[in-house]
């Protein structure tokens, strides 16, 4: 499926997302913008690491993180790559309404959310896959909070094998973490986000979540960041609870879960994260790449968002969970965990608790093991990322779609809406005739 580089008309991301349902308005490009990371591109055009995460340059920036961050590799394994059959399929033409009742194209959507790349799986073969805005087959992505999905997986195969006691407080594994808002957590409080911990999940601003990134040595530690800890584990020791607030309460998004269950999980089995994810998932997928992990000054890695890999690897991850947690000839983890994610997230916590600006789109929706579960009519379970990243999972339809994107903004929630029903658009064009999953 060839390589796509659609023209683009406007660098006005407002102009963007008002543009008449009916027109397809491609986004400029990082080459046609300029942005870049050289020595001849013009000063204000550089891409460095006050300016990668936000606005224009990360359109150039996603797809070279590691060029900015430290990142320590995870190793694909010396065996051959599983081979996709290709049955390409047209996808961009079909139509579904949006939240706010407007008529949009799969095209349209992708046009207008800033995509990078579209991968569409159904039933194990390759029937759809796109590149814009200079991504190739070969090019590793930033997933932003994709990665949660992917590190809560890698927890779900260490609690399978009793390397990992959800039960134990995080103190018990991290007792650095004792004194601080986690020490008596569960790590299953933890991989479920129901913690209690005092931290705003705010960008543009100073705000925990903005020091969290200068601690992780994704921001200068300059003007207010200034003086802060140099490193995550530094930072996750000083966050509190939330005073009135016990743990387990509800469910609250934030970030700083995912990175301590990262370092419960090294602290558990003695190996570090992209060593554990080259042992238990990516040598045994059948990967085309490597893939990286974005680490901090201390080696941590960023288990909240730091995970850089190709649509095609990513792909392979979905069909794994989709076949029931077996692919390539191995058994990653089984069946009864995959329907643990998919079915035992509580919904009253969710109801009680914050959907980080998405929860309106399915109010009977979940949250499990570091999973997003949809109230839709496919079932699907998703993983999603800041600046719109995804990887889509829909066993009874047999669908796997996995979108990478570089919009301006951390969170655009039209973008968000627009996605979710467009992949549940491509869902039921795909879905087997007969299952009865659509009406």
């Amino acid at each position: 499926m060839s390589d796509q580089s659609p023209e683009s008309s406007t660098n006005d991301d407002q102009q963007a997302a008002k543009a008449p349902q009916n027109d397809v308005v491609w986004q400029p490009t990082a080459e046609e913008m300029g942005f870049l990371q050289t020595s001849d591109v013009e000063p204000n055009n550089r891409v460095h690491l006050g300016n990668w995460t936000e606005g224009a340059p990360v359109r150039w920036s996603f797809q070279n993180a590691c060029q900015i961050v430290p990142s320590a590799e995870i190793y694909r394994g010396s065996g051959k790559p599983t081979v996709f059959k290709e049955i390409p399929t047209e996808l961009n033409h079909i139509e579904f309404t949006t939240y706010d009742g407007d008529d949009m194209t799969v095209e349209q959507m992708l046009a207008q959310t800033y995509t990078d790349g579209l991968l569409v799986l159904h039933q194990g073969k390759l029937v759809n896959e796109q590149y814009f805005n200079g991504l190739q087959p070969h090019s590793k992505h930033l997933m932003q909070s994709v990665t949660k999905s992917l590190v809560g997986t890698l927890a779900c195969i260490l609690m399978e094998q009793k390397r990992l006691n959800p039960d134990k407080l995080v103190e018990d594994y991290v007792p650095e973490l004792a004194h601080s808002g986690y020490g008596d957590a569960t790590v299953r409080q933890v991989l479920d986000m129901t913690t209690s911990i005092l931290y705003q999940e705010n960008y543009g601003v100073v705000s925990e979540l903005t020091m969290h990134e200068a601690s992780a040595g994704w921001r200068p530690r300059t003007g207010q960041l200034e003086g802060l800890p140099e490193a995550q584990a530094l930072f996750l020791q000083s966050l509190r609870k939330e005073p009135g607030r016990k743990h387990g309460g509800r469910f609250a998004y934030i970030s700083c879960n995912t990175d301590v269950l990262g370092w419960i999980m090294e602290r558990a089995t003695g190996e570090r994260l992209p060593q554990l994810f080259s042992d238990l998932i990516w040598s045994h997928l059948g990967a085309e790449e490597n893939c990286h992990m974005l680490v901090d000054s201390w080696g941590l890695s960023a288990a909240s968002g730091g995970m850089n890999a190709t649509m095609r690897d990513l792909g392979r991850f979905g069909q794994m969970l989709l076949q029931g947690g077996t692919y390539n000839g191995h058994q990653f983890l089984s069946e009864t965990t995959i329907k643990d994610i998919r079915t035992n997230g509580s919904r009253n916590l969710w109801k009680r608790g914050e959907g980080s600006g998405i929860g309106y789109l399915m109010p009977k929706g979940s949250y499990r093991n570091q999973w997003w579960v949809t109230d839709f009519d496919s079932k699907a379970f998703y993983a999603i990322g800041i600046h719109g990243q995804h990887i889509y999972i829909a066993p009874e339809a047999e669908v796997v779609i996995v979108k990478v994107s570089s919009q301006p903004n951390a969170i655009t929630p039209e973008y968000t809406q627009n996605s979710l029903y467009g992949f549940e658009a491509i869902v039921k064009h795909l879905a087997t005739k007969g299952t009865g999953l659509f009406k």
